[in-house]
């Protein structure tokens, strides 16, 4: 039995040793880490920013150039984005992604609100329902490529807060 304790304590120790050793590289690369630690208010201004990125670029931001596959092409009006190259800029996000790119920033939105009023009480619950997400928008931006492009910092930065923030 006395093994088995101070096995558990060498480990702990170790642990705790492992932590401040990251605690201390961490701090000593903080010009790479832009959101070490971030507050809760760092986390509003990036959550805005996230909301205000994603709805400009899948309904505002206008290109010549599609992206898309002719692989991908709908007939259906609500799935219908263009493919190939425009005479003008056009949005080449179909109306489904204009529709989402609000609801993604509702959610953005909504998730920092529903963290930082509790923050360790549903903090389980929130990770997992933002990893569900964040998987669901990256398999609906597949449908087209235009959107996997425009979202790539949104995906990034989301893992990222994945990871670390919440």
């Amino acid at each position: 039995m006395l093994s088995n304790t101070y096995s558990f304590n060498k480990y702990i120790c170790k642990r705790k040793q492992i932590k401040q050793d990251k605690r201390k590289y961490i701090k000593s690369k903080k010009f790479i880490l832009l959101f070490y630690m971030m507050t809760n208010n760092q986390f509003l201004v990036v959550s805005i920013i996230e909301a205000i990125y994603v709805v400009y670029m899948l309904n505002y931001f206008k290109t010549r150039y599609s992206l898309a596959h002719p692989f991908t092409y709908f007939e259906n009006k609500f799935l219908y984005h263009p493919i190939g190259k425009a005479e003008k800029p056009i949005c080449n996000i179909c109306p489904m992604g204009n529709y989402g790119s609000f609801l993604i920033a509702i959610y953005v939105i909504l998730r920092w609100i529903i963290f930082t009023q509790t923050k360790t009480k549903y903090s389980k619950e929130i990770k997992l329902f933002s990893i569900f997400v964040l998987i669901v928008v990256f398999m609906l931006s597949l449908l087209n490529f235009n959107a996997v492009v425009y979202l790539l910092p949104y995906f990034v930065l989301e893992a990222y807060i994945i990871k670390e923030v919440l």
